[in-house]
């Protein structure tokens, strides 16, 4: 059943509106407006067509989370998700895994500057490593030849987008200065807490400014250096507690790994490799330890590929599906990469969506998924790919 709040937003819409929004915004301006009995939107004219925009506050960001299951929104040609301006009521944690139920949904989450680097930090606080699948996702869709200029919107027609889509190059660009560096300027200090997905060598942050000062970040696999370029010395807040950077004398502080929490899955962040890719699925997204990311082939016959970090004896295996469409597959086992062997089978539909297979021990060292793509077979969508070594006694 669809919610109040939800109805609420749509009466009156007409086949000329061909945009719904749902934008949540913290202001108080649309408070004010709301407690007056405001409709809690607004239809502005654009292009010629109507768009239906709501600035949602903070707290209705579950309940709009938990009736897009039961909304009908066949008769827009695009449908988005306005993320909430910041964070007072809802923890980080909880608010990024709420706007993901609406991006597994295959819904744009459209993220306001000032809340990008909450939802990225969100985002990976999650052991494994989402936070470089929402990178991916976030401008390889968008990217369009020859002068790779970022497109409004996924699809690659050309006539259905607009050129230079700035906010999305914004939002790509805070992904790195306040996603992965952590960084939070305040009153009298500097917050930072580096982290860094295993698939990136390193990022360096070059002339950041902060009330007077310039510094440098540079973000390794295990440590991150602060310099100080100009400026009176700089205090800090760390995971290792207060700091001060000065000028000559770098600041080492740890960089956070979440790939590297604990975790029984011997592929998570493994290296993976796949034959075809719907744009803004990427293959990573299979192992990346989120369920709320999909990697979904391009074409019914696909093969995923994941190497294991060791040899192992494998027991089991475990597949998220991505979605409820029908597709087949086989799982396979190999020590080299070059010599398989079928250890399971899948049937094209699965009544619960997650597969699991037991087989006896077997010592690979690469898993492989491959998807005959025969019949009515649609493309593979895989979320998430578990593999367990077998249990000793």
């Amino acid at each position: 059943m669809t919610s109040r709040y939800i109805r609420r937003l749509l009466p009156g819409l007409g086949p000329r509106q061909q945009t719904f929004t749902a934008r949540l915004d913290g202001g108080k301006g649309f408070e004010k407006s709301h407690s007056e009995g405001g409709k809690g939107f607004e239809k502005v004219l654009r292009k010629g067509s109507l768009r239906s925009e709501n600035r949602q506050r903070e707290q209705e960001l579950p309940e709009l989370a938990s009736s897009l299951k039961d909304l009908d929104l066949r008769g827009f040609t695009y449908v988005s998700v306005h993320a909430p301006t910041k964070f007072d009521q809802l923890k980080e944690k909880d608010g990024i895994r709420l706007l993901e139920s609406a991006a597994s949904r295959g819904l744009p989450i459209v993220v306001h500057p000032d809340a990008i680097h909450s939802i990225a930090a969100a985002a990976i606080d999650a052991p494994g490593c989402s936070a470089y699948t929402y990178l991916l996702r976030s401008y390889q869709p968008f990217l369009r030849e020859p002068y790779l200029q970022f497109s409004e919107f996924g699809p690659v027609k050309l006539t259905a987008t607009a050129y230079d889509f700035l906010t999305g190059v914004g939002g790509f660009v805070q992904e790195f200065l306040y996603g992965f560096s952590g960084f939070r300027p305040q009153v009298d200090a500097v917050r930072l807490d580096p982290s860094l997905p295993p698939q990136l060598a390193g990022i360096t942050l070059s002339n950041l400014e902060w009330q007077g000062r310039t510094f440098t970040m540079h973000i390794g696999p295990r440590e991150s250096s602060i310099t100080l370029n100009s400026g009176a010395a700089m205090p800090l807040i760390t995971p290792r507690g207060a700091k001060t950077a000065r000028i000559g004398t770098p600041l080492v502080i740890p960089t956070r790994r979440p790939d590297l929490q604990p975790t029984e899955d011997l592929v998570r962040c493994g290296q993976i490799s796949v034959t075809s890719s719907v744009p803004g699925s990427p293959a990573v997204a299979a192992v990346d330890g989120s369920p709320a990311t999909v990697w979904t082939a391009a074409e019914p016959a696909a093969k995923l590929t994941v190497a294991l970090a060791a040899p192992a004896t494998l027991g089991t295996i475990k597949v998220l599906r991505g979605n409820r469409d029908p597709f087949p597959y086989a799982v396979e086992a190999s020590s080299n990469g070059v010599d398989w062997q079928a250890i399971a089978n899948a049937p094209a539909n699965s009544p619960t969506g997650v597969d699991e297979f037991n087989f006896p021990p077997v010592e690979a060292k690469f898993v492989r998924l491959v998807f005959p793509g025969a019949g009515d077979a649609k493309p593979g969508s895989i979320s998430e790919l578990t593999v367990m070594a077998a249990k000793t006694h």
